[in-house]
């Protein structure tokens, strides 16, 4: 009896056990854990990508609305966007709404630079949205009220304008 001890603890478990119990973590290290990590690392990757497009695109998108339609209401110029007053407001408005809406989402996977930037853009559209809440009907009554909401309109246009080409410019800058 202590033969067939003595063999399989010196040669049966060194020669069959050990193997199978490598070739298991061997199979679970490539088949689950080795592409789960690279799975994590790519979509880890996907959202900095998305983080980045989505705020570069969003900001370029309110420039472009911004200068689109004060040149073609005030420097006679054709816009092929086509957007009245209104709708040009509102999709002005859209779009910063939802990069403030979306900022915790967005800031954590930009680079440091880009987070500087996306911050100080928050605050540059912030502002331009309190100043424009400030003056909102703060003219007087002899005035020309809806020359007066349209004008006060145009204004928080070019703000937000404003604000995303300075943005764009420090990207453009950066690159």
């Amino acid at each position: 009896m202590d033969t067939i001890g003595n063999l399989f603890s010196q040669y049966l478990i060194p020669f069959l056990a050990l193997p199978l119990i490598g070739t298991i973590i061997g199979s679970w290290l490539s088949q689950l854990y080795f592409p789960f990590e690279k799975k994590k690392r790519e979509w880890h990757w996907e959202k900095q990508v998305h983080s980045k497009e989505l705020f570069y695109e969003s900001v370029t998108h309110v420039s472009l609305l911004s200068n689109s339609y004060l040149k073609s209401q005030h420097d006679v110029k054709f816009s092929m966007l086509g957007f009245g007053l209104e709708k040009t407001n509102q999709e002005i408005v859209d779009a910063v709404r939802a990069l403030h809406v979306n900022a915790h989402k967005i800031s954590i996977y930009l680079d440091s630079s880009d987070r500087k930037l996306f911050a100080q853009y928050l605050q540059a559209s912030q502002d331009a949205f309190d100043d424009a809440k400030e003056s909102w009907e703060q003219w007087n009554d002899d005035e020309n009220v809806d020359y007066m909401e349209i004008a006060h309109t145009e204004n928080t246009i070019h703000a937000q304008g404003k604000a995303a080409d300075d943005i764009v410019e420090k990207i453009n800058r950066n690159s």
